[in-house]
């Protein structure tokens, strides 16, 4: 079990990793609106989101590693994307509902921090016993 956890981890860094850096480069000019998704305004708070994220990978590539540190970690972060998702998921619902920002990739996206989030937490548990 722990080297599906293992793995789901790791492959939860690369998704933190990929996000962080999309969003460290949130002051270059025009990039969500290439991308179809709202900007972080100011980019700012967008840059220090992408430090969180970069820190959450890290971590997670640290775990994936040191089998002490599977089941906690897992647990944590999972707990933190199934949240994550579940408020991108009310803010685009909510704010978004009669343009749908950004198609099917943020409902997308949430929907896939969700299930994420929840497996890491199952996962964390059952291998905990």
């Amino acid at each position: 079990m722990k080297v599906i956890l293992r793995t789901l981890l790791f492959l939860n860094a690369i998704l933190n990793l990929t996000i962080g850096l999309l969003l460290l480069a949130s002051f270059i000019p025009g990039l969500f609106i290439r991308l179809n998704m709202p900007p972080a305004t100011p980019a700012f708070y967008g840059q220090l989101l992408g430090v969180a994220l970069l820190g959450f990978a890290w971590l997670q590539c640290r775990a994936a590693i040191n089998s002490k540190l599977v089941a906690l970690t897992a647990s944590i972060t999972g707990h933190v994307n199934w949240i994550s998702g579940a408020i991108l998921l009310a803010w685009v619902i909510v704010l978004y509902a009669d343009q749908m920002l950004a198609g099917i990739g943020l409902p997308l996206f949430g929907t896939v921090l969700i299930v994420i989030g929840v497996l890491l937490v199952k996962l964390a548990h059952v291998s905990r016993i």
